[in-house]
């Protein structure tokens, strides 16, 4: 999710359609060009709160009546999926599910499972503690779960997943359900429950499988089971990008942020497409250098080359590349040529209506040239005034 101060992604995410770039005051309704191919969608990973993401089980009635470890009735102040009959259990059809109770008893447990006859398997959160949403670690031939909990009804919740996947026009608001294609292209969720969110993430390693997008202004709406939805902002879907100027970058380890992390844990690329080229490179030269009698002595010469490109971009795109240069991988490539990246400076220089900066790129890659010293020839002499080139020069 795209926050005020803090969007890393090429293509960020918000929690309301309103906040996309060109609904701002001061962008009179113009979209930004962000390039995308027509196979598939740009990468993205963007934060979900995991207290948002959870769904509460309902407890269901079982035939007979299973005594689970999680009870029991006539224990003061505990209570079950229900007080009113001791056959209540929860149903488990598979996935992750969390438990959510107090067990202040050391002969209860939290949650008990059994098999799809009734048989115990096994027992956990016996511990006297207050639980919040912590994983449950289920038995393989697990059919049915109990639960207490000291001083009110236990919860046991699953984790929202996605089922939405929206590619709408700008214009004309026609929707397209990519949801299955999506999925298959890498689409995903990871979880991070100690940390108390989970990273939506597009690797846009694959392409859609058997779908092409159409081409114009689009944007995507992504939803869960949970009932939360994030909208992308715009992008201009295209046929072919071999015309434009492509930046990739990543890194070896996860990138830490106040908000969170970009998780490069399975093959994740940061990549943005602009429409722009490199010319009008710099060569700035460095010498180091000794006068002596009316000579100069070079002592060392450094050049190098600096590659230029210019484009314009929203204060979206701005926040994201702002990181660029704090990768351990970045890659430019152009008209056919790939240039491996050593340092690059983006320069945002605002215009004064609208909402775009015009952005001052320049970069280098492994072109210094250096070089220690440089030979003179000498002039007026060979060197000994009597050619036998010993010390005899010290009178001393």
């Amino acid at each position: 999710m795209a926050t005020p101060n803090n969007n890393l992604n090429i293509l960020p995410f918000y929690d309301s359609v309103e906040k996309q770039n060109h609904r701002k005051t001061y962008a009179f309704n113009q979209t930004f060009n962000l390039i995308s191919e027509n196979v598939r969608i740009l990468p993205f990973q963007f934060r979900r709160n995991r207290e948002d993401a959870y769904i509460q089980e309902t407890a269901v009635m079982t035939e007979g009546a299973i005594n689970d470890l999680g009870q029991t009735l006539s224990t003061p102040g505990y209570f079950r999926t229900s007080v009113t009959n001791n056959a209540v259990m929860f149903q488990y059809s598979g996935g992750s599910l969390f438990y959510s109770g107090e067990i202040q008893d050391s002969g209860l447990a939290g949650v008990a499972y059994f098999d799809e006859i009734g048989n115990f398997i096994s027992s956990e959160f016996t511990a006297l503690l207050t639980y919040l949403n912590v994983p449950m670690s289920i038995p393989v031939n697990t059919k049915f779960i109990g639960a207490c909990s000291f001083g009110s009804e236990p919860k046991i919740n699953s984790l929202g997943v996605l089922n939405k996947v929206n590619f709408i026009n700008l214009e004309s608001g026609e929707i397209k359900d990519i949801l299955n294609e999506s999925i298959l292209a890498g689409l995903g969720v990871l979880e991070f429950s100690s940390e108390g969110y989970d990273l939506v993430i597009n690797p846009s390693l694959l392409i859609l499988p058997s779908t092409t997008l159409n081409l114009g202004n689009h944007y995507l709406e992504i939803g869960d089971t949970a009932g939360n939805v994030f909208f992308s902002e715009v992008f201009n879907v295209v046929q072919n990008v071999n015309s434009y100027l492509k930046i990739s970058y990543w890194d070896e380890a996860n990138f830490i942020h106040t908000d969170g992390h970009i998780d490069y844990s399975i093959p994740y690329k940061n990549y943005v497409y602009l429409p722009t080229e490199i010319g009008k490179p710099e060569y700035p030269f460095e010498e180091q250098a000794q006068k002596r009698d009316g000579y100069t002595f070079i002592e060392k010469q450094i050049s190098e080359k600096k590659y230029k490109f210019t484009f314009i971009a929203p204060e979206f795109l701005c926040d994201a590349l702002r990181i660029v240069r704090m990768h351990d991988h970045i890659e430019i490539n152009s008209k056919g040529e790939t240039y491996n990246v050593e340092n690059i400076i983006f320069d945002p220089k605002w215009k004064d209506q609208g909402d775009l900066a015009v952005i001052e790129t320049e970069f280098e890659c492994d072109t210094v040239m250096k070089k220690i010293g440089k030979s003179i020839s000498a002039s007026g002499g060979s060197g000994s005034f009597n050619n036998d080139f010993n010390n005899d020069f010290n009178n001393n």
